[in-house]
């Protein structure tokens, strides 16, 4: 794999046993500092298309099989990964979010090729052919799954570490379809990314303004005179207003613990501790030799025997001598973090 952005690197090495290359062919100079574009190679897993057959080959021996659609591995894995949604397990999705993923504030977007955008026919998606564009929609639980998983395992903890937006970017997602309230027969959504703002999304503006309607007609009832708004773009939204919202919570207890349950999760969790860095530029510390001041009454002079040598330095201590380049530094996005390697060989090509 390659990419620019450095937390992907840390994402992919971590899913990957074995003997690992890493070469670069470019480095980018600007005066905001250095961009560079690593590759990365499993020298011990493999890929092997056969026929209809697509194998996954660790060490030389096949430790998984999928089938293979028309000698496209990505259409193949992409495919795979619908299908472990379809079964309940979002995880595939996320990995596939964090390679291909598309930040939006309110919605879960991948960027897909018009050649594979048949893979989604049928789904409960919304595909924009000309911007290359599939905006999906998860079931809350699907995102509660997710998290819960994700954070488990560990993984979760990683990605906050090395500050993946991506990763914000779906804890948001999932904080906003987890945060919401039923109201007039339908789940409004609550989202933090512009103001507390709630809404409910339709394909048609009919079905809208239908809902619209019904909405004010049942916030009337709990004496609250306003009238949710419209807009237009991929979906109909009906949207309400912080004010409307917060006038809710007053009265209906399950706006307000939505209002409070999105407000916890939307609240970023600093790191417990920061991530000890080292210069690559800082110059090893010297050994000084240590001053040992004396008096003849406190301490008294021992009596030297007669082979021992007459200037008899004190013994260093014993320092580990690196016998290879055993550390890289990774730029990531709020200062410099080392990652311990063990450089076994450097490759020059010309």
């Amino acid at each position: 794999m390659g990419t620019t952005q450095l937390w992907q690197l840390y994402a992919w090495l971590i899913t990957k046993s074995g003997r690992i290359r890493i070469h670069t062919q470019n480095s980018v100079l600007r005066k905001d500092g250095m961009s560079t574009r690593p590759f990365a190679f499993s020298r011990d897993l493999r890929l092997i298309a056969r026929g209809s057959t697509l194998s996954v080959a660790e060490s030389g021996l096949t430790i998984y099989q999928m089938p293979l659609e028309g000698r496209d591995v990505k259409t193949s894995v992409i495919r795979l990964v619908l299908e472990h949604l379809d079964a309940g397990d979002p995880l595939p999705l996320v990995a596939y979010y964090l390679g291909d993923g598309v930040v939006r504030s309110d919605r879960l977007m991948i960027s897909v090729s018009s050649k594979r955008m048949h893979l989604f026919e049928g789904r409960d998606v919304s595909v924009d052919v000309k911007r290359q564009m599939v905006v999906l929609r998860l079931a809350p639980e699907l995102y509660a799954k997710a998290i819960a998983e994700l954070y488990l395992s560990g993984v979760g903890v990683l990605l906050d570490a090395l500050h993946s937006h991506k990763w914000f970017a779906f804890k948001r997602l999932a904080a906003q379809n987890l945060a919401g309230f039923r109201l007039a027969g339908q789940y409004v959504k609550l989202s933090l990314a512009r103001g507390l703002l709630g809404w409910v999304s339709f394909r048609t503006r009919e079905e809208a303004e239908m809902y619209a309607e019904a909405a004010r007609r049942e916030v009337e009832k709990l004496g609250i005179d306003a009238a949710p708004k419209i807009t237009s773009g991929i979906y109909h939204q009906v949207v309400f207003d912080e004010k409307t919202l917060r006038r809710l919570a007053k009265v209906d207890e399950a706006v307000k613990q939505a209002i409070e349950r999105l407000e916890i999760l939307s609240t970023p969790r600093p790191a417990a501790k920061p991530i000890i860095t080292t210069r690559l530029d800082a110059k090893p510390e010297r050994l000084v030799k240590p001053k040992i001041e004396t008096k003849h009454e406190e301490l008294p002079r021992p009596v030297e025997p007669k082979a021992a040598a007459k200037h008899e330095e004190l013994p260093r201590p014993k320092t580990a001598t690196p016998k290879a380049v055993d550390k890289i530094a990774f730029q990531l996005v709020d200062g410099p973090a080392s990652m311990k390697l063990k450089l076994t060989y450097v490759m020059k090509r010309r």
